[in-house]
């Protein structure tokens, strides 16, 4: 058998394995709804291996192509995690911003004393303080992608 010449190696497409950039369309739905998606105007880029984004999916599409679709579902351990109960706190409302009306569910960011932003969700309202969750929104959930690889090549080329 004959060595195989550069024409041989250029045919083969390249597959999604460590230190590639990666560009994926997809779409991910939760409880049956679309939470987020790609687009033209906004590709999805990642590099495989540096754990940019969450373990299962990125164990799901390694080995695919250009042009390879797959379904991938992921469970909350391989996705946000399960839902941690150490992540709600007591804050007292005389330490939000002058005029701040919390609700159930809205969205508060703040700054730690260490200085890390962060931000969480309102879970309960109290009459002197609230309860804030600081899981990730998709805590406990279910991922359902469907991606599309639309690019793969090696991540110091991708610069």
């Amino acid at each position: 058998m004959a060595p195989a010449t550069a024409a041989d190696r250029q045919a083969k497409p390249v597959a999604i394995t460590d230190n590639m950039q990666v560009t994926l369309d997809y779409t991910l739905t939760v409880d049956g709804q679309v939470v987020d998606a790609s687009t033209k105007e906004r590709p999805f880029k990642y590099v495989q291996g540096r754990k940019q984004i969450i373990p299962g999916l990125e164990q799901a599409v390694a080995g695919l192509t250009v042009g390879d679709t797959k379904k991938v579902t992921v469970a909350p351990e391989q996705g946000y995690g399960q839902v941690d109960s150490r992540a709600f706190v007591e804050i007292a409302k005389s330490q939000l911003p002058k005029g701040a009306e919390p609700a159930v569910g809205l969205v508060l960011r703040g700054k730690r004393p260490d200085g890390v932003v962060f931000a969480g969700r309102v879970r309960e309202v109290r009459k002197d303080d609230i309860i804030l969750d600081l899981n990730h929104p998709l805590a406990g959930k279910t991922l359902q992608f469907d991606v599309t690889v639309t690019g793969v090549e090696p991540a110091a080329a991708a610069q």
